[in-house]
């Protein structure tokens, strides 16, 4: 790195700590930062936030369950769920069938057989032959958009990436493709590996790059490794970047037995370790480059520094670990992050659970710190596999939501399961310690730092050097008490009831979004579809008060004082019998236009009168152009709860003559 260049980055440095202790705008700051990065003729890299994730992990739906059993201690390990056996059962042999239980232990979810068809407008038909690989990582990564406050169209036609890990190896041996009995056109797109990625950019109508990877376990770290090169290059300006694993077939059939634990607890690091247990899992993430993200006010989770990808090469065998690379790939990331290795205080580990895989990791981490420090017991690590088993090609995402949680809540959770040291390693002279007890991540005036490891079978390497998100000041209350308006819109009536369930839990325990915030991405950051709700609020009480009542009374049966509710569907202009809830197209488009020259007109936005007359006009279906409403606002996009899909059963019925004779060569 030129001496320029080190003097451009220790500017940042000062700028990002100067918005973070509230002496410089983000506005100010982001003007600095861009004309910075025009100057430097090095081509400085910029980091990469993290502003929208979603999960379904085993015993986790979302963030805050994943959070519980971590923070817990507990394992999501078990026996194959027996709803999931009824759906197996008519395609096993006889012998198979009458087996006590032929299945793994492993972190299962509880249902792969839901999907929402309707909200991503896919028919029934096409649904019932869609492989739950690719209606679970569609419906995540939607997700992941609206947790990151960019919902319904916002990204329609924008230059944003999608980049999915896989290990199809598991998919490849035996997939729901296996139960179709007569594959057709729609089973074939709905099975296609390659189009896993590519279904969410066409569902969604984005236009950036689309790719999917397979490097075996560490899959998912190689897509997100990916997706931020693509956002550094400028390839794409936003991206999607997660993985998946299923196990649509988990019988014990002994073949990866020599890395499979014993008795279904998986030991990282420990005395008694035997191997690991397998696990499912879906986890996305929304990236954005970091300058970008401060710029347009995204709430940041966490970000990306830098990282590294690179293979074993000729090692002992081609699937065994290699110290020496583990060693260079370490370095390599750390130089990317521009990062001194002393500051890394935590990295959450590959963590197989096996004697000799866990001593050549830490092998590989004491060589890679040693080229820096001789210091002992200065970096905690821990393997979240022992919580929900190795989910394989989404074994990164669930690594990086771990860190994530763990920078939020100021806590490193204890490694599950670890007793005793694995007597190969000696911790007492390593630069690394396991993390055998919940331990504070205490806040200091170097920023927290961790490290995120994924290896493969495949002899790929990954790994991430991830900090903690600038700080941002909580939100200021000015009050003036100006009305906002808050809205909520759902495809269905069911799904709204819920959609106010939701927000009726979060207001009670909201504590750092504003009022303006929550209203501007609850409008902006979200779809507007056919039943909708408009309240208007001069105060966070206010607000939490109205949907308070909404959630007590249902939709249908309250009546208060700056609360609209209402429903509408398009008909052709030819319908001459139509109800109060039917409007035509040039109807709807009317009512837009008028509604979008009041907004235009009146130059006080928060008149009570322009606010009422929006919310009848929306709730009749009119489309708003609700950033007109904040142009000059300082706002930001926060997360809120997402839309509830509505999530009905689609399986295939599976024909008795569909029995398969010979299973024995399908692996896990």
């Amino acid at each position: 790195m030129s001496s320029r260049q080190v003097q451009l980055q220790e500017l940042n440095k000062q700028i990002i700590n100067m918005v973070r202790d509230g002496k410089m705008s983000k506005q100010l700051a982001f003007s600095l930062l861009k004309e910075l990065t025009s100057r430097n003729d090095g081509g400085q890299k910029s980091d990469v936030a993290v502003v929208g994730l979603s999960l379904r992990f085993p015993g986790a739906n979302n963030l805050q369950e994943y959070w519980d059993l971590l923070k817990k201690g507990e394992s999501r390990i078990g026996s194959f769920p027996p709803s999931r056996r009824e759906d197996i059962y008519p395609i096993l042999p006889d012998a198979l069938r009458s087996a006590k239980d032929p299945f793994l232990q492993a972190g299962y979810l509880e249902e792969i057989d839901k999907f929402d068809a309707a909200y991503f407008q896919i028919s029934p038909d096409e649904a019932e032959l869609m492989d739950p690989y690719h209606r679970l990582f569609l419906e995540v990564a939607y997700e992941a958009l609206e947790d990151g406050g960019y919902g319904g169209d916002s990204l329609n036609g924008s230059k944003t990436g999608v980049y999915a890990g896989i290990d199809h190896t598991h998919k490849a041996n035996f997939s729901y493709l296996h139960l179709i009995k007569n594959p057709d056109f729609f089973a074939m797109t709905g099975s296609k590996t390659a189009i896993l990625a590519s279904r969410v950019s066409y569902s969604l109508n984005l236009n950036g790059p689309s790719m999917v990877f397979d490097t075996g376990c560490s899959s998912s770290a190689v897509a997100l490794h990916a997706a931020c090169k693509a956002l550094q290059n400028k390839e794409c300006d936003l991206a999607l970047a997660g993985g998946i694993n299923l196990l649509m077939l988990p019988l014990d059939v002994g073949m990866l037995s020599p890395i499979e634990a014993v008795g279904g607890e998986v030991k990282p690091f420990d005395k008694d370790a035997t191997g690991a247990c397998w696990g499912e899992g879906v986890g996305v993430v929304l990236l954005k480059p970091l300058n970008k993200a401060l710029e347009d006010g995204d709430t940041i989770y966490s970000v990306i520094k830098g990282s590294a990808v690179n293979t074993n090469g000729a090692s002992n065998g081609i699937t065994s670990f290699n110290a020496e690379a583990q060693k260079d790939l370490l370095l390599t990331a750390w130089k990317d992050a521009r990062i001194k290795p002393e500051t890394i205080s935590y990295i959450e580990a590959h963590g197989m659970g096996t004697l000799v895989g866990d001593a050549m990791e830490v092998s590989g981490l004491n060589n890679s710190f040693r080229f820096h420090t001789h210091e002992t017991q200065i970096c905690g690590i821990g393997s979240v596999k022992a919580n929900i088993g190795h989910l394989v090609g989404a074994s990164g995402m669930a690594s990086l939501f771990k860190v994530i949680l763990s920078f939020n809540k100021g806590l490193i959770p204890a490694t599950c399961n670890y007793r005793e040291p694995n007597p190969t390693i000696n911790f007492n002279d390593s630069a690394v310690y396991v993390v055998d007890k919940p331990t504070p991540w205490e806040k200091s005036k170097e920023a927290r730092r961790a490290g995120i490891s994924s290896f493969s079978l495949s002899g790929t390497n990954c790994h991430f050097v991830v900090e903690e998100p600038p700080h941002h000041a909580p939100a200021v209350v000015d009050g003036k008490h100006q009305p906002h308006v808050f809205v909520l819109s759902c495809r269905t009536k069911v799904a709204l009831e819920r959609l106010v369930e939701r927000y009726h839990t979060y207001l009670v325990s909201n504590d750092s979004n504003s009022l303006d915030d929550i209203c501007f991405t609850s409008s902006v950051g979200r779809g507007h579809y056919r039943y909708r709700i408009a309240i208007i609020a001069s105060t966070l009480e206010e607000l939490k008060e109205k949907i308070d009542v909404l959630n007590a009374q249902g939709i249908e049966h309250v009546e208060q004082t700056d609360v609209f509710c209402g429903e509408h569907s398009i008909v052709p202009s030819t319908k001459w019998d139509r109800n109060c809830s039917e409007i035509t197209e040039g109807e709807k488009r009317q009512m837009s236009k008028s509604v979008s020259a009041l907004i235009a007109q009146e130059t006080d936005k928060d008149c009570t009168d322009l606010l009422e007359t929006i919310c009848v006009k929306y709730v009749q279906g009119a489309d708003v152009d609700w950033k007109q409403l904040y142009l000059d606002r300082k706002t930001r996009r926060v997360n809120l709860p997402v839309y509830p899909l509505e999530r009905t059963r689609y399986w295939i019925k599976v024909a008795q003559d569909q029995k398969k004779d010979d299973l024995s060569v399908t692996i896990k």
